[in-house]
Formats: structure tokens, C-alpha cells, sequence
């Protein structure tokens, strides 16, 4: 899934939150990757490098929630993965 992670993040995600986490700043996206299979994704900044913490597939609520922000329906059901 690391490669996933990464197309998520390159392909303007939604950002959902940010956190404070032992003095780093980790933020949550909502994204899709090519193969349009919607992750949730988690990334830190360390200078000018994103490292990602975790990724997850994104539940039905959510893949809707990110369709309707997104205006696509291309987006692939996780148990179709």
C-alpha cells in the first residue's frame, strides 16, 4: 500500500484533520488513487520530506462522503480491491 499512499497524496486529497502527536504535526487526507480505490492516509512533515505514518481503506460512508466532495464516481468499492 505504500505506493497507494503516495498517489493518494499526489492527487489532492481532502484534508480532514490535523493533530499535535509527540510534537509532531500529522495531518489526515481523504484520497483516491489511481487505481480509484479511496484511502484515508496519514502523513508528518520532516523539513521539506512527507513521511507517511499509516493508510487505510476509507469505509462506504466515507468513499461517499469523499464522492460527493469530489463530484467523481469512479471510486472503487474496498472489498473490490
Amino acid at each position: 500500500m505504500p505506493e497507494e499512499a503516495e498517489q493518494v497524496i499526489e492527487n489532492a486529497p481532502l484534508e480532514i484533520e490535523r493533530q499535535i502527536r509527540g510534537g509532531e504535526t500529522r495531518t489526515l487526507y481523504l484520497g483516491e488513487t489511481a487505481a480509484h480505490r479511496v484511502l484515508f492516509v496519514v502523513v508528518t512533515r520532516g523539513g521539506e520530506e512527507l513521511r507517511v505514518v499509516t493508510a487505510f481503506p476509507a469505509d462506504s460512508r466515507s468513499r461517499r462522503f469523499y464522492t460527493s466532495q469530489k463530484g467523481t464516481t469512479d471510486v472503487q468499492d474496498a472489498g473490490n480491491a
